[in-house]
């Protein structure tokens, strides 16, 4: 959400805070929305009233929240109808696009030492890069590990001797993989949580809420879905106090390569578009530290924010790109994604509009800076990508750079319990990660590949069928992380007028059916 005006980048309007925001009444859509509250109309209880808005259920009327929807889908609080939108992002977007990776000593010190490492020994290049002043830490079959000065920094470069990019199988053999699993069975040495020893937890559960009112009706899945979670969480969270180890954040020289305003540019670029535009909410439901993560993160729990909190509390991630459809793993026609055609919602004209700027600035950022270190590492591979990336279909793709070379982004934001896992990612290639935000406060990513369809599609087009992967019985797409939901899912709750259907020009509905209330989440 916006920055105060002390932590926002120069340039930024003193207008881009929470509270002008959501001071602004509703008049671009409906006499009903006009008749929504803002914020300084609410008294001071009203402003402290938590439990507004609940993940999975839509919600459209959020009390101090003119232009605030919440589709069931969605993982943010949204304002894709706040006509403010384009003079705050398209400034911004411009801004982005605007700026290069400074071209400073560090920056071809880097370069320099990128270039060389596929192809010169690791000792050699430590001692032409720093003299001899180098340290090596460790050296054997399996690794060597070298420490040495590069300009002001310190810097360490391993090799891994027991792995070979070509062959998957050495992965899971090599040393550090199997030292991996043994720290992992002597962190969790305990039996898997059987069958039987489940369902007397779930008894336990059931036991210890006897007054309230649970009782399944007939074949009640998220009834029970719901119970083995809760019992899944006693288990193995409630029950034991092991500590987690807290991350630290990662210094790396993005900051010394791009200039400090355009990386907090960035990070702004990527608040402001989760303000206004609807993301999907991560798979994390799924996941037994879900409940747990959002105790020990409460500004994360948009079911206990306030009007004021709401803006900061999302979790999302979103698809932008192309690949095929699910049933197509050998990538005859490729499509783009659900999030990059704003299919979900027929409201989301205003960020359709200013998708394409979103593209060049935001991903094109992530671009530029992914392509820094592929580019001089593995050059072949990077023109491998180019060539991908021309034969595409130019309606399909999404063209984020002079020269783009990835077909597919994923932009997380708070991806605290998120396992974001596409099974069929380039087989063989790269996941570029690009991380921004600050440790107290939004946290964003964004993950730049090619889907491994869209390979497929540009060798078929190319006349390289042979380079193709064998036929695949089990390639059927399957992404886990991926949201399926979409508007369609509340089609038993919303009702449809003309102007919902048709736009703002289309004629009142003259059924009286459409002013009856719908069993969506309201607040007053």
């Amino acid at each position: 959400m916006p920055y105060p005006r002390a932590d926002a980048p120069s340039g930024i309007p003193d207008s881009e805070t929470i509270e002008t925001l959501l001071n602004e009444r509703n008049t671009c859509t409906t006499k009903k929305a006009l008749k929504k509250r803002a914020l300084q109309e609410l008294s001071e209880e009203e402003r402290r009233r938590a439990g507004l808005v609940k993940l999975g259920m839509r919600c459209t009327s959020i009390p101090g929240d003119p232009y605030g929807i919440l589709p069931s889908w969605a993982g943010n609080v949204a304002h894709f109808h706040d006509p403010r939108m384009f003079d705050i992002l398209e400034p911004i977007f411009d801004g982005l696009k605007a700026s290069r990776i400074a071209q400073a000593n560090m920056a071809g010190l880097l370069r320099n030492l990128l270039q060389k490492i596929p192809n010169t020994d690791i000792k050699l290049l430590a001692e032409e890069a720093s003299g001899s002043q180098i340290e090596v830490s460790t050296s054997s079959m399996e690794e060597t590990i070298v420490d040495f000065k590069l300009g002001d920094k310190q810097v360490r470069v391993m090799q891994a001797q027991d792995i070979d990019k070509d062959d998957p199988a050495t992965y899971d053999q090599a040393r550090r993989a199997r030292e991996a699993r043994q720290r992992a069975r002597v962190a969790f040495d305990e039996p898997a949580m059987s069958i039987p020893l489940q369902q007397y937890v779930m008894a336990c559960v059931l036991r210890d809420n006897a007054d309230a009112e649970q009782t399944p009706q007939g074949n009640d899945e998220d009834f029970f879905t719901d119970l083995r979670s809760t019992a899944q969480e006693r288990y193995w969270l409630l029950m034991t106090r092991d500590e987690r180890e807290q991350c630290r954040e990662d210094h790396t020289c993005r900051q010394e390569r791009v200039a400090t305003y355009a990386t907090r540019l960035l990070a702004r670029a990527l608040d402001m578009w989760s303000y206004f535009t609807p993301l999907p909410f991560p798979e994390t439901r799924r996941h037994v530290v879900d409940k747990y993560i959002m105790r020990v993160h409460p500004e994360l729990d948009m079911e206990r924010a306030t009007v004021e909190q709401l803006p900061n509390t999302k979790m999302a991630v979103a698809h932008y790109g192309c690949w095929s459809r699910g049933g197509d793993p050998h990538g005859r026609r490729v499509f783009r994604t659900s999030d990059a055609v704003f299919s979900r919602s027929q409201e989301l004209d205003n960020c359709r509009w200013l998708f394409p700027q979103f593209c060049e600035g935001v991903l094109g950022k992530a671009t530029e800076a992914i392509r820094f270190l592929v580019q001089p590492l593995d050059p072949e591979y990077y023109s491998e990508c180019v060539e991908i990336l021309k034969q595409l279909p130019s309606d399909q793709k999404i063209k984020t750079d002079d020269e783009d070379f990835l077909s597919l982004f994923a932009v997380g934001v708070n991806g605290y319990t998120q396992r974001h896992r596409d099974v069929k990612d380039i087989e063989g290639g790269l996941a570029g990660l690009l991380t921004l935000g600050r440790y107290i406060g939004p946290r964003f990513f964004i993950i730049g590949t090619n889907h491994e369809s869209a390979k497929r599609y540009a060798w078929r087009k190319m006349g390289r069928p042979q380079l193709l992967v064998e036929e695949d019985s089990m390639g059927d797409l399957g992404a886990p992380c991926v949201n399926p939901r979409s508007d369609d899912d509340d089609d038993d709750i919303m009702k449809w007028t003309n102007k919902n259907v048709h736009g703002p020009a289309a004629l009142d509905d003259s059924s009286t059916s459409v002013a009856t209330s719908t069993p969506e989440l309201t607040g007053t």
